[in-house]
């Protein structure tokens, strides 16, 4: 389980300064979103708010400022009033019937009422909703107080749209009086729905918030994974360079006092032979790191050739040396030409990489062979050089192509890598990586304690 929490956390970054960035990152990943699904909540919002209201709005114009059937009548007696020179006190009529024609509009006068405003101040409304007439009249005060709102108001505890109009009442010796209409709607399982959905939005948007936080500042340790394993490369490549220089610049430093310290000739001639040797070994440490930059930031120069002509070329180079050693050699090579578009020169310094390395590491009386294979199907065109020799591990494997890393563990100048500081393969990862190829090692242990190794270039 705590494994399980370990993965889905992801891997945090050792260094403060990635975490200064990984915290950068996450703060503007975090703003950015949430302002995306803020808005994004606020529009469905909107446009269900506003789909509501419109719907209210067509049903309060679809209410009638009059009597329908069966609609019981209560009649404002007139007392005007500071405010609205209206009746202070609504009072039931005897609870009969009033039919006002064979009308029957469609409307759910279980929601509804409406209240009728006399020029002289009588008010008269019309429902079926069991309220006081107190109610009643505050909900009109409310309304007229209102003005061209259209509410909500709140009445017993629910909530009520209002529409309020002027109709014309009658017409006396040619001057027109008007009646205040007032229409009122329950809308309180509108308002109920509105604040459900605003409820519903919010958990949503703050679990969504939480969900892309965590999603961030996982995605964010495992984005920091290269860029902290780049570092760690980039620490280990400056010390493990130091190392190496250190070596023959103490070497030199030695040398030059012992051969101060002597007027014996052949010590003199000793430690200046020791001097020129680590300035040599020196010159191509620097050389092989100027290499490595080089490759790095260089673009291929891009040509077609025959991969296998230029590939016997450069064994030839190499078989005179392994016959000196007693080391057998094979060339193995397609009959028909095999055309490749790379970069020559670029793709035979990584070759002969692999061949000084085969050169190398493979003892007297064993082999190296190089094989060209033309692309198969979907496999590509490959170079592999074969030969004896110590057994690479899966952890040499797969660090092999590290600079400054080499397989037998040993500082010995004499071994390990292009020019013995181990960095030969990787000039040679980089320079085939930079082609658009892949290179990889594989180790195969034999009966006698030996091995098969063999590197595979894919271009």
């Amino acid at each position: 389980m705590n494994r399980l929490f370990l993965v889905l956390r992801g891997i945090e970054p050792s260094d403060p300064s990635l975490k200064k960035l990984r915290n950068r990152l996450l703060f503007i990943n975090i703003a950015a979103l949430t302002i995306v699904v803020a808005a994004s909540m606020m529009i469905v919002y909107l446009t269900t708010y506003n789909r509501v209201q419109n719907e209210i709005e067509k049903r309060l114009r679809e209410i009638p400022a009059g009597v329908s059937e069966n609609i019981r009548l209560w009649q404002g007696i007139q007392d005007i009033s500071d405010v609205f020179g209206l009746g202070s006190e609504i009072v039931s009529a005897d609870g009969g019937v009033i039919v006002g024609g064979s009308v029957d509009f469609p409307i759910d006068y279980s929601k509804t009422f409406v209240a009728n405003i006399s020029p002289k101040g009588q008010i008269t409304v019309f429902s079926l909703i069991e309220m006081s007439d107190r109610e009643y009249f505050g909900a009109v005060q409310l309304a007229l107080a209102g003005g061209n709102a259209r509410g909500p108001l709140l009445i017993r505890g629910e909530s009520w749209h209002y529409k309020v109009g002027t109709t014309t009442l009658m017409e006396t010796s040619g001057v027109e009086e008007y009646q205040t209409s007032v229409v009122f709607l329950n809308t309180d399982e509108e308002s109920g729905r509105l604040k459900g959905l605003a409820l519903s939005l919010l958990i949503i948007g703050l679990s969504a918030i939480a969900v892309i936080l965590y999603l961030s500042y996982f995605l964010a340790n495992r984005a920091m994974v290269p860029v902290q394993a780049n570092m760690d490369r980039q620490r280990r490549f400056v010390a493990d360079a130091s190392h190496e220089l250190k070596t023959p610049l103490a070497v030199i430093t030695m040398n030059g006092e012992a051969a101060k310290g002597t007027t014996d000739i052949r010590e003199i001639t000793e430690n200046m032979a020791n001097i020129e040797a680590a300035a040599t070994r020196m010159d191509s440490l620097v050389r092989n790191l100027l290499t490595l930059a080089r490759e790095e930031e260089t673009k291929p120069v891009v040509s077609a050739f025959d991969l296998s002509a230029v590939m016997e070329e450069e064994a030839g180079r190499v078989e005179a040396i392994l016959f000196e050693k007693d080391i057998r050699f094979v060339f193995e090579k397609p009959e028909a030409p095999l055309i490749v578009k790379t970069d020559r020169e670029k793709l035979k310094m990584a070759v002969d990489i692999l061949f000084d390395n085969a050169v190398k590491y493979t003892p007297a009386g064993g082999f190296v062979s190089v094989i060209i294979r033309p692309a198969a199907g979907k496999a590509k065109p490959q170079i592999i050089v074969k030969n004896t020799g110590a057994y690479l591990s899966l952890e040499d494997r797969s660090r092999i192509f590290d600079r400054f890393y080499r397989a037998d563990k040993s500082r010995n100048s004499g071994t390990g890598g292009h020019g013995g500081h181990g960095i030969g393969l990787a000039i040679a990862k980089e320079t085939i990586h930079g082609l658009g190829g892949q290179i990889r090692a594989e180790s195969v242990l034999i009966e006698d304690g030996t091995a098969v190794n063999q590197f595979i270039i894919s271009l």
